[in-house]
């Protein structure tokens, strides 16, 4: 059964229900031969990528990561990352943090998030 959070760098980080956006593709190339005729190349593996809307809490703790954790992973090469499914992989964002509209976050008290819109790549060695 699929965890409700993502986990980067050990933090983890709540999934909005309707921002969960997996995500693989074959890397393909098409190219012209010296003869005319077409011939791709495909990668072995597919490139996973990852979509995903976050529920940020203001005041983060051991466990579950704040803004600026979130930003401290964005800025880092690669960080590690766990999927909902406890499936682990070393990633990088591939766009900058995006935070959605404060009218669709919890604003007060103890529960008071962002919502983060994040894209990440998995990390080709």
């Amino acid at each position: 059964m699929a965890n409700a959070f993502i986990s980067l760098n050990s933090k983890r980080y709540k999934i909005s229900a309707l921002g969960y956006e997996p995500e693989a593709t074959t890397p393909r190339r098409i190219r012209r031969g010296l003869t005319g005729k077409d011939f791709s190349q495909q990668a072995a593996n597919p490139v996973k990528r990852w979509r995903y809307r976050l529920k940020v809490p203001w005041a983060g703790d051991a466990t579950w990561g704040d803004l600026e954790d979130l930003e401290t992973a964005e800025a880092a090469n690669y960080v590690a990352f766990t999927d909902p499914h406890g499936n682990n992989y070393n990633i990088y964002f591939e766009v900058p943090l995006v935070e959605k509209p404060k009218q669709h976050a919890n604003l007060d008290g103890a529960d008071a998030e962002y919502l983060i819109d994040v894209q990440i790549r998995e990390r080709r060695s």
